[in-house]
């Protein structure tokens, strides 16, 4: 019985620590301005970058757009074989991410 009563007072000299700790500290809040500055800072910075980024896809596609179709009226057996190619890395792709989620097991 004396154990317990010990353990229990430790919990309680411990409790009201942390009480007493909690309640002493200062924090200050920031102002809603500076908050809301904040977020509209972010989501501009985010916009441009998504902006960039779509360029440059843009600019690749145009430009692994324009080498196929190079390939396509000047040499289409290299068209045929890249085109093989990509068929065949996609379909080794989707088939790992399949494998991937089926041997998932959230249980």
């Amino acid at each position: 019985m004396n154990e317990h009563n010990e353990k229990q007072t430790f919990e309680d000299k411990v409790t009201n620590d942390l009480k007493d700790f909690h309640e002493s500290i200062d924090v200050e809040q920031p102002d809603f301005n500076h908050l809301l500055h904040l977020v509209q800072t972010e989501q501009i910075q985010r916009h441009q970058h998504i902006w960039k980024e779509l360029m440059f896809l843009w600019g690749m596609s145009v430009i692994i757009l324009t080498l196929l179709a190079i390939l396509y009226f000047y040499t289409p057996i290299l068209f045929g074989l890249s085109q093989l190619g990509v068929i065949t890395s996609l379909a080794v792709y989707f088939y790992k991410e399949k494998v991937k989620v089926m041997r998932y097991d959230p249980s």
